[in-house]
């Protein structure tokens, strides 16, 4: 039975399930309309469908054959980018853009087995320039680049 859990695919299954699971259940939250006037959760309700379908059957297959084994080292790059964009949702709204920006392209970058922190920060003062020329002046996003708890 152990052996089952360590399996890469039955994991990344449980995931596209779970994934498609979460997504189905906020789907519920608008309408559905009817066959001839599909309402504005449906599509989101089919794509999450498909999603947990893919993820069942990637569980199944990777629980019947002899896959490759997970190995937890490979799990903390992933744990790290879910923590980035964590921390970047977190941070936006109080911290503003640049702050956000800037914390989520380090954690990121702590993710590469070659980390070097100044790669990161030259790294991230390039994506805040170019974040802030695209989706701020160019697109007018009402998003602060200094949050109000940054402003004194």
């Amino acid at each position: 039975m152990t052996e089952l859990f360590r399996k890469r695919d039955v994991w990344s299954g449980a995931a596209m399930a779970a994934t498609g699971l979460g997504f189905l259940m906020m789907s519920f939250d608008y309408p559905m309309g009817t066959g001839r006037n599909i309402g504005a959760g449906a599509f989101p309700a089919i794509v999450a469908g498909l999603l947990v379908l893919v993820g069942v059957a990637v569980a199944i297959r990777g629980a019947l054959e002899h896959g490759q084994q997970l190995n937890w080292v490979s799990l903390k790059p992933f744990a790290l980018i879910i923590a980035a964009i964590v921390a970047f949702a977190a941070l936006l709204p109080s911290a503003g853009f640049i702050m956000a920006t800037g914390v989520l392209v380090v954690i990121c970058a702590m993710a590469h087995p070659q980390f070097r922190p100044l790669n990161a920060f030259i790294l991230a003062a390039a994506v805040i320039a170019f974040g802030a020329a695209v989706f701020i002046y160019g697109l007018g996003l009402p998003i602060k680049l200094i949050g109000p708890a940054l402003s004194f």
